[in-house]
């Protein structure tokens, strides 16, 4: 995941890495010595996969315009002076996928970490190095890839975004956000524990 440059690519291996925190959750239901420990489990299994959901959503919505326009490539330079939009949403959707508050990535990744931490130290550490590692591949794709200045020749055209495009990655960023702020409430009206 750290050597890769095509943000696909990317966003396909950080996925191998989001899925050793859910199995860690759905494990600890087995192993843990409390109620409260399985419940803190299947909260954070929950949270984490609606989550991954909706910032894997939102991270291949925002590169769909420099797709289409071929800009992605093998080095991708840039990107966001010319889709703005598109760079607002990967934002979000990598800070979700980090678990940063206030965004709903981090009710799932703070349960996560509780269970890791009951599980014991060695546990949390190797939770602790994946997302170091996961943090430190976005944020070279965010580096690299999107921000920077334009080269020569490449104009901010914010016109190549289309509305809905637009509409979409702002209703998702509403989404981790206004879910991120209040992820029980959001958890009881789906039909989960109040």
């Amino acid at each position: 995941m750290l050597a890769q440059r095509s943000l696909k690519r990317l966003l396909v291996l950080s996925t191998v890495e989001d899925v050793g925190f859910l199995l860690l959750g759905a494990s600890a239901m087995g192993w843990a010595s409390t109620a409260a420990d399985r419940a803190m489990a299947v909260d954070g299994v929950l949270f984490a996969a609606a989550a991954h959901a909706v910032a894997k959503a939102l991270l291949f919505t925002s590169l769909a315009a420099p797709d289409a326009d071929g800009a992605l490539g093998e080095t991708p330079h840039a990107l966001a002076a010319r889709y703005p939009w598109s760079a607002f949403g990967f934002l979000f959707g990598m800070l979700t996928m980090l678990g940063v508050p206030p965004t709903l990535g981090f009710a799932g990744r703070w349960r996560l970490y509780s269970v890791a931490l009951a599980g014991g130290p060695w546990l949390l550490a190797v939770f602790v190095a994946a997302s170091v590692c996961a943090l430190a591949a976005y944020v070279l794709a965010l580096t690299q890839g999107w921000w920077g200045p334009a080269a020569d020749g490449d104009e901010a055209v914010v016109a190549r975004e289309p509305r809905v495009l637009i509409g979409v990655i702002v209703a998702l960023v509403a989404l981790v956000l206004v879910a991120g702020v209040g992820p029980m409430a959001l958890f009881g009206w789906i039909g989960g524990r109040p």
